[in-house]
């Protein structure tokens, strides 16, 4: 048996079937179908609701609820984390393994039973982003050993850790993530953090969590992902090669930036010349 603690953060109605609602319906049914008689807690962050109330369908899980105002991804995160005593709960005695899933995500009917094996290896487990309308998981990320690698790949949404390799001080850098000074990359900072701190082995798993896809908001990464590129290039040097590349992405965007307006309205006016 193992003992999962799942930490997740919202900022809309706890009903909501879209969101919070479809996690914890996919943790539970994991949870039903699964061969080890886990135990799952789930600590949900509320932020800017007075009085939040979660429909009692999901009687197989311990979920917890923590009232609070508006705050950055890694700060409700830390909340959560540093909350856990208060709650009842010894850390990391109580959990075996400790996962950070969005609000909107959704789990594979075998992730618990794949997670619990990979516990006993301990270390960091990753797997992989996942579409309900496509049945393949993507298993280029399997094919990558090192850190440098796999951290391109990386998101808080598929990591999970071994609680006895997730020390009870390990925290979010609360200047990194959604709503903060660099709107990315608390993922791939707290996972390299912990690495190197403890070289902890990496497992990867063919299963998948469902995140819905959001197009048009990649621009939003490069500023998180180049203060992580230029902070961690001092130490793991295949890092210098992605800071560079970086670099070039970025000029290249402020370069079409400059470029593509003035080309448009030349076009623009030129077309009835040419007609």
């Amino acid at each position: 048996m193992t003992s999962f603690l799942f930490i997740t953060t919202t900022r809309e109605p706890l009903s909501d079937p879209s969101r919070t609602g479809r996690l914890l319906s996919s943790i539970s049914r994991a949870l039903r179908l699964s061969q080890g008689g886990h135990r799952v807690t789930v600590i949900v962050v509320d932020q800017g609701h007075d009085s939040p109330a979660l429909p009692s369908i999901h009687r197989n899980l311990d979920v917890k609820i923590i009232s609070a105002p508006l705050l950055s991804l890694s700060a409700a995160r830390n909340l959560a984390l540093k909350s856990i005593s208060d709650l009842g709960y010894e850390y990391p005695g109580d959990f075996d393994v400790v996962g950070f899933p969005d609000d909107d995500c959704a789990y594979d009917v075998g992730m618990l039973d794949a997670l619990s094996s990979a516990a006993e290896a301990g270390g960091i487990c990753i797997f992989t982003h996942g579409s309900e309308s496509d049945p393949t998981p993507n298993r280029a990320l399997f094919a990558h050993k090192s850190l440098p690698n796999v951290i391109r790949l990386v998101s808080s949404n598929v990591m999970f850790f071994s609680s006895h390799e997730l020390g009870t001080g390990d925290r979010f850098d609360e200047d990194l993530g959604l709503g903060s000074i660099q709107g990315s990359a608390e993922d791939i900072d707290f996972v390299t953090r912990i690495w190197l701190k403890r070289r902890a082995p990496i497992v990867h798993s063919l299963y998948r969590v469902f995140h819905p896809r959001k197009p048009g908001r990649q621009g939003r990464y490069y500023k998180g992902n180049m203060a992580y590129y230029r902070h961690y290039s001092r130490v793991i040097a295949p890092l210098k090669r992605l800071l560079l590349r970086h670099y070039a992405v970025g000029i290249a965007l402020l370069l079409l930036r400059q470029i593509a307006p003035s080309t448009l309205v030349q076009a623009w006016f030129q077309e009835p010349r040419r007609r």
